[in-house]
């Protein structure tokens, strides 16, 4: 009796009344549970794209001069500008102008987080 009464003070009534006020309820709860579930893993997800240890820009293969004459090196792209590329030198860690460019076969620019 105790379990009814309270059953009933929160609008519920247990094995009585319209079948469809509780399907009802519990859809209301598994649509909360769902939105919650969203609103947790969406964030993470697009965030795993941030640490994944690919470029964002095009890499390149060109030919870059540092100063110390011409060499082969692979570059992310930040911008074109005349014949070539403005980039970063992913060996030298410094930006560097390119040309005779190609587009390299490996977006990898360093490990993922979760292995470094």
């Amino acid at each position: 009796m105790t379990l009814t009464a309270y059953a009933l003070r929160w609008g519920r009534a247990i094995g009585e009344g319209d079948g469809a006020a509780g399907w009802r309820g519990k859809a209301t709860v598994v649509t909360g549970a769902l939105s919650l579930l969203l609103a947790s893993a969406l964030p993470l997800v697009a965030l795993a794209g941030c640490f994944d240890g690919h470029a964002w820009a095009p890499v390149l293969v060109c030919d870059i001069d540092t100063g110390e004459g011409n060499r082969r090196g692979r570059v992310v792209e930040l911008s074109r500008t005349g014949p070539g590329v403005v980039g970063w030198d992913l060996a030298g860690r410094e930006a560097v102008n390119g040309v005779n460019c190609a587009a390299s076969g490996n977006q990898q620019v360093r490990a993922p987080w979760w292995r470094s």
